[in-house]
């Protein structure tokens, strides 16, 4: 099985370049200035034109499109990805979707479209984990992709322990966030999303830790 299947590329290529088709069809409605970034009372404190704001987060996905196909190349690992290949799509699907729609948000914004953008950028966020916790029981050792602490590069079982149980709380974390952002006041979104990556990478690191120390010293060594 190929790591990179060229007919499922082309809906990663659609989806980088869907902030660049919006912007053309909304091109006589944009105004000269946009708002692109937002302070903690969910106002716009920067703006830029609209040319700009797509000349710097476009080509970063393109830039993020290389950098997935370059990982499996360079990862000493590198065969372990024939065995998660569907999940990495899908991770790889979701990261870029997931920047192609704060674009495409902003630019309808823009437009008079009433949107709170603030809000949808933190409840994307929730969404992402989801999604990214259903793939994480699938992922197998390597060094890019995943939960990687020294713990889990250290040890095979610590890696499928801590993925099967760093990801369920990740997909159940982003579902309990997506619903405090929505009956919390608006101010509350970042910091939902702030409680939950600390969550996250509190549990990876002690769970880790936690289970190596637990293994028996034969078993402890390099995945």
């Amino acid at each position: 099985m190929k790591i990179f299947n060229l007919k499922r590329e082309w809906i990663l290529w659609i989806i980088i370049l869907l902030p660049v088709i919006l912007y053309l069809f909304l091109l006589h409605q944009l105004p000269a200035l946009i708002p692109v970034h937002y302070n903690a009372a969910g106002k716009p404190d920067t703006y830029a034109s609209p040319v700009k704001f797509l000349t710097n987060l476009v080509p970063e996905n393109m830039v993020l499109y290389l950098v997935f196909l370059i990982l499996p190349r360079i990862d000493p690992k590198k065969k372990n990805y024939f065995f998660f290949t569907r999940a990495y799509f899908f991770i790889r699907f979701a990261v870029h979707f997931f920047l192609s729609a704060l674009a495409c948000i902003s630019l309808l914004s823009a437009t008079g479209w009433k949107l709170n953008v603030p809000r949808l950028v933190t409840l994307g966020v929730m969404i992402l984990f989801s999604i990214l916790g259903n793939y994480m029981i699938s992922i197998k050792p390597n060094w890019f992709v995943g939960i990687r602490t020294p713990w889990t590069l250290s040890n095979p079982e610590v890696w499928r322990k801590t993925h099967i149980w760093g990801g369920r709380l990740m997909f159940v974390t982003g579902i309990i966030g997506f619903v405090l952002i929505l009956i919390l006041p608006p101010s509350a979104s970042s910091v939902v999303v702030f409680v939950a990556v600390g969550l996250l990478v509190c549990f990876a690191f002690l769970y880790s830790y936690i289970l190596f120390k637990r293994m028996p010293e034969e078993n402890t060594g390099e995945v």
